[in-house]
């Protein structure tokens, strides 16, 4: 009966969290998905910090991200048909041509993704600081506060244009 519990309180904890959002029901629908998602997981006997091989890990961290992704359409839509739209018209881009190849973008965007490769080896690949900041003290705070404006400028408003999640949101309101 603990488990049942314990699935229940899961369940209730996130859609309380989706109604202190809004009251909508895309807010109600973003806390029974994240809720579903950690029942599942707990029903799974899913631990943290367990010893996988790098294909079960590559494969949890893809469906972890895309579950997730789904929950945040309903959570970011002003209604729930511009969500349900978002979703069942999310794969039409695989039936689009892909467009051209812009050199000049690629140009400026390949070394953005070279300081954020590099950034991503530092912070989580070596589990320190020393490549940014070798001193202790005040110095690795800052060194991650430098990291996020250099992820903003890399992604950020560039040329006129706007972060991602402003594109995402003229998508949602163009419905």
């Amino acid at each position: 009966m603990g488990k049942i519990f314990t699935y229940r309180n899961l369940m209730l904890t996130m859609l309380l969290g989706g109604l202190w959002h809004g009251a909508s029901w895309n807010f109600v629908i973003w806390g029974f998905l994240n809720g579903l998602y950690l029942s599942v997981e707990k029903l799974l006997g899913v631990r943290v910090g367990e010893p996988l091989s790098w294909p079960v890990k590559l494969l949890r961290v893809l469906l972890t991200f895309h579950l997730i992704c789904l929950t945040w359409v309903f959570f970011r839509a002003t209604t729930f048909e511009q969500a349900w739209y978002v979703v069942t018209h999310v794969t039409e881009v695989l039936h689009t041509a892909p467009p051209a190849l812009d050199l000049e973008k690629l140009g400026t965007f390949m070394p953005r993704v070279a300081v954020l490769l590099l950034l991503e080896y530092a912070f989580l690949r070596r589990h320190d600081f020393h490549l940014l900041a070798p001193t202790n003290g005040w110095a690795k705070p800052l060194a991650v506060s430098l990291g996020l404006v250099v992820v903003l400028l890399c992604f950020g408003v560039s040329s006129g244009g706007n972060l991602f999640i402003f594109s995402f949101n003229l998508l949602v309101y163009s419905l």
